[in-house]
């Protein structure tokens, strides 16, 4: 470059510079305000802090994310995402005038305040405490008699916990705890009188109504796709989802039925297959075999980055008084240095023999071969070992259950299409498949479909072909938390959908292994901000 040319480009970028450098330097002060209100770790939002939130939305928006380095676009998009999902939760769940929760001061900042042992930190906190119990009173208007009730217990649970905070700082600290006595004293009369006025709220306002309840399990549906998740798909949608993906899945078993033995059903099939399984005193070695068989696969195969610090993870019996009937996955610990984790198998020699010879069906030789690469490599113990090494504080704030669970059924498809499997193992997985989708047409269908208990039960039992105890207690898990398992086949299909985007995009450059890497790399994000990320070509994640 010509020398005289120099000065001329310097002023030509330095505008570029200054301007990354303020949309920096704006997004750290951000995300230190966002930190220090604690929205990180919390799913409400109390009555002072709505306003709060609403400026500081209001303020980031000024922030242009063109001016940011990719990685600050994410952990911006991401601090966005979880203010607007708290001040949306706030208004659905009504606002100020239906929940003590946000009135209620949080037990372990007011704790953590009072432990501090400074008057000067004590008292403040105190005293904004109690004006927010005795301003509750006045504003929730729109109470049921449940809303009270489980405002009491949320004022138990904060009266324990400052107390214990309140002995302990009387012990440490006599003259702190002098010096704030008239701020425990109006505190406690405040909460006195807010309990005292939820008990007769509790028993005098109007219950619930059945469509009461329908509506705000609508609404709680909707809030934990949408910011948990982060997506937009209407339980409908969902319903949808699981059909189409069901009727697929069937076909696939029938055609893999056809290679085994073209004489019989897929079900058939997978009944015999249940009777090859290890002996009681076997299962354990056999489950990790296939762990460390599937360990192998993984790294020899390359489609995924295996680092040495990643492979600690070891099969072990589990609790002999639980009642998992499966192998799980106990997550490792992000601050233990070595990242150990472990597959757990359930044990089955505490077991009376009928119960034991059932329980060891279910564990056959092509059920733990999946379950091992599910719950160990490449599944979700390289997940987790990944995501521990993160490096960017607010991406260890989130959590997308449905992220999770897709993984770790998109390596069972992964190890297939590598070539793991044999026909009886691939039937097997695509039983486990079919399981899953029939998990998100019950969930929605059950809570919002018209689906009766019997007709879920009968669902797994007659088509999936589950045996009729473990169908009943699966359904009364769903029935007992919508959403939750319809995220397994969510997970999936995103994860799937996703690569096909990129592999698009990409075309003949499509690199899987750094695809996977990327993916694992980012974590459990809400998959609208992790598509994003993953669409812009930002570099892998930390």
């Amino acid at each position: 470059m010509r020398p005289r040319l120099l000065p001329l480009l310097f002023l030509l970028l330095a505008p570029l510079a200054a301007r990354a450098e303020s949309a920096s330097e704006k997004l750290q002060a951000a995300l230190r305000r966002f930190f220090d209100r604690g929205w990180h770790a919390t799913g409400t939002l109390r009555a002072p802090e709505a306003r709060d939130a609403a400026d500081w939305l209001a303020e980031t928006s000024e922030i242009q994310p063109e001016a940011l380095p990719p990685e600050d676009r994410v952990d911006l998009a991401l601090a966005v995402h979880r203010v607007r999902g708290l001040l949306e939760a706030h208004a659905a769940r009504g606002g100020a005038s239906r929940s003590a929760a946000v009135w209620l001061p949080r037990g372990e900042a007011l704790a953590g305040a009072v432990g501090s042992g400074r008057p000067e930190t004590i008292r403040p906190a105190l005293e904004e405490a109690a004006e927010a119990l005795a301003e509750a009173r006045g504003r929730l208007t729109e109470m049921k008699r449940e809303d009270a009730g489980e405002g009491l217990a949320r004022a138990d649970r904060l009266k324990k916990q400052l107390a214990g905070a309140r002995a302990a700082l009387k012990k440490k600290s006599p003259e702190a705890f002098e010096a704030c006595a008239a701020e425990f004293t109006a505190f406690d009369a405040a909460l006195a009188k807010l309990r005292g006025w939820l008990s007769k709220r509790r028993a005098e306002a109007p219950a619930l109504t059945d469509a009461d309840r329908r509506q705000r399990k609508w609404t709680e549906y909707l809030l934990r796709a949408r910011w948990e998740l982060g997506i937009d798909d209407l339980p409908m949608d969902i319903l949808l989802l699981g059909e189409e993906e069901f009727r697929r899945t069937e076909r696939a078993l029938e055609r893999t039925a056809a290679r085994v033995d073209p004489e019989r059903s897929w079900q058939e099939i997978a009944r015999d297959l249940r009777e090859d399984h290890p002996a009681a005193d076997d299962l354990l070695a056999a489950c990790r075999a296939d762990m460390e068989s599937a360990m192998k696969f993984a790294i020899e195969k390359g489609f995924v980055t295996v680092p040495e610090w990643a492979r600690h993870v070891e099969a072990r019996w589990g609790d002999p008084n639980g009642n998992t009937p499966y192998g799980y996955y106990s997550p490792l610990n992000p601050a233990d240095p070595e990242l150990r984790g472990a597959y757990i198998v359930t044990p089955v020699s505490r077991l009376q023999a009928a119960e034991q010879a059932e329980v060891l069906r279910g564990n056959n030789r092509a059920w733990i071969r999946v379950v091992a690469l599910h719950e160990a490599i490449p599944g979700h113990h390289l997940q987790f070992a990944i995501a521990a090494r993160r490096d960017r504080e607010i991406r260890k704030h989130f959590y997308n259950p449905s992220y999770v669970e897709g993984w770790g059924l998109y390596c069972e498809e992964l190890m297939h299409r590598h070539g793991y499997y044999d026909d009886r193992t691939r039937l097997s997985q695509l039983k486990m498949r079919l399981w899953r989708c029939a998990r998100a047409v019950i969930d929605v269908g059950c809570h919002f479909g018209g689906m009766t208990r019997e007709e879920a039960i009968r669902l797994l039992t007659d088509r999936v072909g589950m045996e009729r105890p473990s169908a009943a207690m699966e359904v009364d898990r769903y029935l007992a938390s919508p959403g939750y398992y319809s995220g397994y086949l969510i997970g999936l299909t995103r994860i799937e959908g996703l690569r096909r985007t990129v592999e698009d995009a990409q075309g003949p450059e499509f690199d899987e292994r750094a695809f996977h890497d990327r993916l694992l790399g980012y974590g459990p994000l809400p998959f609208r901000i992790l598509e994003e990320a993953m669409g812009a070509g930002t570099e892998r994640g930390k």
